[in-house]
C-alpha cells in the first residue's frame, strides 16, 4: 500500500502541475488533444476541454450505460447538463451536472499525498453547497482485490486517529444497495442489532454512517468515496461519472471500468450470516401477525423458526404499503410489479429522493436508508414514482408503526 501511495502522489502532482519542461514531442501530443475545430450539428455548443459536442458527450454517457432515471432528484427549474473535468490520469471525466438559472455545476480534483479530494468548484444549487465544497475522495486500488483496498484505506485513516487495531480489523466491505447497485460501504462485522435510539456510525471517516449519504464506488482502477450529507438535491449525479480517453485516431471512447455497475465484490469476506431478505414474497418465509396499531398491521416474517423481517402494512383502497426491515436493510414495498434493479423516486412531504431496489413476482421493493425512515416517521404523505405509475400513500400513524417494527426485529 505504501508503494501505491507514492505512485498515487506522483500521479496527482503531475496531473496538477507541469512535472518537466515541455519538449517538442510533448507539445505535439498536447496539440493532438486540443478540441476539434469541426462545428457541432445544429449550432450546438462544444465542451471546452475535450472539444466534444454536447450530443457526442451524451452518447458517450449512454455507451457507459448511465441513465438519467438513476440520477438524484433535481430542484424545480433545474436540469441535467453534461459537463467535463480534467482527470488525474490525463483523460477527461464526463458527468451530468445540475444546471440552474444559467449556472452549471463544475467538479474539480484537489491532489493530496495519498488521495485526490473531489470538490464542487462551481455550485448550481444556491444555499446548499458553496464553492470548493468537498463531496468525496479518490483512492488507488489493487485491481486484484478492490474490496480489501477499500477496507485498507478506511483502516489507515482509523489508525491515524488512534482507533484500536482490533476494532479496525472488524471493518469489512459490503454492498450498499440503498446507495445504488454499484455502491459499497465499509462496515463493522458482525453488524450490531438496529438501534432505536440513535444513528449508527462505524469504521471511521470512510466507513458506514447512517446520518450521511456516504458510500464507495469502484471504477477505473480507483475507489471513489462520496460523502453527500443529507441534502435532497445534488450538484452532480455520482453514478454518471464516465472516464473517456482519446485514441490515436482522435476519437473519444469510454475507458473500460474495473467493475460493472451490477457486479458483486469478487473477494468480499462474508459478513457474518447476513443475507438480504425481501419484505414481501421472500421464498420460504411464513408471515404471522405480530400486532396492530391504528390502521397498521405489524407482520413478522419467519424462516426456519427465526425472524427474517418485520414490516408495517397498511391497506388502502386498491393497494397496500409496506415499510420494514430484515435487520440490516430498511425497505419500502408496494404490490406493483416492476423489474429487478429498478430505479424509482419517492417524495415525503415535498422532499424528493431516488431509490434503487428489486422486484418479486407481484411486488416492487425499494431499499432506503435511515434518513428516509426518519422522514417517513415525521411525514404526512408519501409519493412513489415507479415506471409510469405515481402512487400516493397517507402516512398517518406510521411513526408508532415503525417503532413497533423496530421492537419486533430487535427480538
Amino acid at each position: 500500500m505504501k508503494k501505491s501511495i507514492l505512485l498515487f502522489a506522483s500521479i496527482l502532482v503531475c496531473a496538477s502541475v507541469s512535472c518537466s519542461k515541455p519538449t517538442e514531442q510533448s507539445t505535439k501530443e498536447q496539440s493532438a488533444k486540443l478540441p476539434s475545430a469541426k462545428p457541432c450539428q445544429n449550432g450546438a455548443s462544444a465542451l471546452a476541454l475535450s472539444g466534444l459536442c454536447i450530443n457526442e458527450a451524451e452518447q458517450l454517457l449512454q455507451m457507459a450505460q448511465t441513465s438519467k432515471e438513476q440520477y438524484p432528484a433535481l430542484m424545480d427549474g433545474c436540469q441535467w447538463s453534461v459537463n467535463e473535468a480534467p482527470f488525474i490520469t490525463g483523460d477527461v471525466l464526463l458527468y451530468q451536472a445540475a444546471s440552474c438559472n444559467g449556472n452549471t455545476a463544475k467538479l474539480a480534483f484537489n491532489p493530496q499525498t495519498d488521495r485526490a479530494d473531489i470538490f464542487i468548484e462551481t455550485s448550481a444549487i444556491g444555499g446548499i453547497k458553496g464553492a470548493q465544497s468537498p463531496v468525496g475522495s479518490l483512492f488507488t486500488l489493487d485491481p486484484g482485490d478492490p474490496d480489501l483496498s477499500l477496507e485498507t484505506w478506511a483502516r489507515t485513516e482509523m489508525e491515524r486517529g488512534g482507533v484500536d487495531a482490533g476494532y479496525a480489523a472488524r471493518c469489512k466491505t459490503r454492498p450498499s444497495p440503498e446507495d445504488g447497485l454499484d455502491a459499497f460501504v465499509v462496515d463493522i462485522t458482525p453488524r450490531p442489532a438496529p438501534s432505536t435510539s440513535e444513528p449508527r456510525s462505524d469504521c471511521g471517516q470512510y466507513g458506514y454512517n447512517e446520518e450521511s449519504h456516504a458510500y464507495w464506488r469502484i471504477a477505473y482502477d480507483f475507489g471513489w468515496f462520496f460523502d453527500l450529507g443529507q441534502d435532497a438535491y445534488q450538484d452532480f449525479a455520482p453514478n454518471s461519472l464516465t472516464l473517456v480517453t482519446k485514441t490515436k485516431t482522435g476519437e473519444w471512447v469510454p475507458v473500460k471500468t474495473l467493475m460493472s455497475s451490477n457486479s458483486v465484490l469478487p473477494n468480499a469476506d462474508p459478513l457474518d450470516d447476513y443475507v438480504l431478505r425481501n419484505i414481501a414474497e421472500e421464498p420460504g418465509v411464513v408471515e404471522v401477525d405480530y400486532g396492530n396499531i391504528g390502521d397498521w398491521l405489524i407482520i413478522e416474517g419467519t424462516l426456519s423458526g427465526k425472524t427474517a423481517y418485520c414490516v408495517a402494512e397498511k391497506q388502502f383502497d386498491q393497494t397496500k404499503l409496506r415499510v420494514g426491515t430484515d435487520g440490516g436493510q430498511w425497505q419500502i414495498g408496494v404490490p406493483y410489479p416492476s423489474s429487478a434493479g429498478h430505479y424509482g423516486r419517492l417524495e415525503v412531504d415535498g422532499r424528493e429522493q431516488g431509490f434503487t431496489g428489486t422486484s418479486t413476482k407481484n411486488w416492487t421493493i425499494g431499499w432506503v436508508g435511515l434518513p428516509i425512515v426518519d422522514a417517513l416517521k415525521e411525514g404526512k404523505m408519501l409519493i412513489l414514482d415507479i415506471k409510469k405509475a405515481s402512487l400516493d400513500y397517507s402516512l398517518v400513524g406510521i411513526d408508532e408503526a415503525i417503532t413497533m417494527v423496530e421492537t419486533c426485529i430487535a427480538r
